[in-house]
């Protein structure tokens, strides 16, 4: 769902507004009748390991490297 609201009510309502985009509505702001701004849920991406992450021998190899 999108909520549309002036810009000075967005200011008053800053922290309700807050809790609707987490839950993954969106906001637009208007001035003067025009959309100035939107507000919406940050997209998480899936954290990714490095190519080698989970094998111990690769951490192993790259300390022995080092001494």
């Amino acid at each position: 769902m999108t909520i549309v609201l002036a810009l000075a009510d967005a200011q008053r309502h800053l922290t309700d507004l807050i809790e609707h985009v987490a839950a993954g509505e969106q906001i637009i702001m208007v001035k003067a009748g025009q959309p100035v701004a939107r507000l919406v849920p940050v997209r998480r991406r899936p954290r990714t390991l490095q190519a080698g992450f989970d094998d111990p021998t690769s951490a192993q190899a790259q300390w022995a490297g080092a001494a």
